[in-house]
């Protein structure tokens, strides 16, 4: 029977979980039409780490790690942080915002242009 790979097993597991969370935030996408900051903040967390155990923190240079700790500690932060944002379009399409407003624009400039035009 051959040995188990730990960081081949490892790397594996976490590749699924990766896989598994960008599902996640497929499906939240297409049901809501939004993308979760913390699911999207959660898979780049489980990614960076991945990366530093499958390479392996002895083997990494200094810089990379102090770098890597930065990056998650940026985004421990904002995954604390988001619990206070606001959402940012809750029930309203940008969108359609937008084109009420060009709509609203080009009326009022037609009807601007045809008070000129008949005086």
């Amino acid at each position: 029977m051959l040995p188990l790979d730990f960081h081949a097993v490892t790397a594996d597991i976490l590749f699924l979980l990766i896989l598994v969370e960008l599902f996640r935030l497929l499906i939240i996408y297409l049901q809501e039409h939004r993308v979760s900051i913390g699911v999207a903040v959660e898979v780049s967390i489980v990614s960076a780490l991945r990366e530093v155990i499958v390479k392996g923190v002895l083997e990494t240079s200094w810089s990379q790690v102090l770098a890597t700790c930065a990056f998650l500690l940026v985004l421990g932060v904002l995954l604390f942080l988001r619990v206070w944002l606001p959402p940012t379009f809750e029930g309203i399409d940008p969108e359609q915002e937008v084109s009420k407003r060009y709509r609203s624009r080009s009326k009022s400039e037609l009807i601007q242009n045809n008070g000129q035009h008949n005086s």
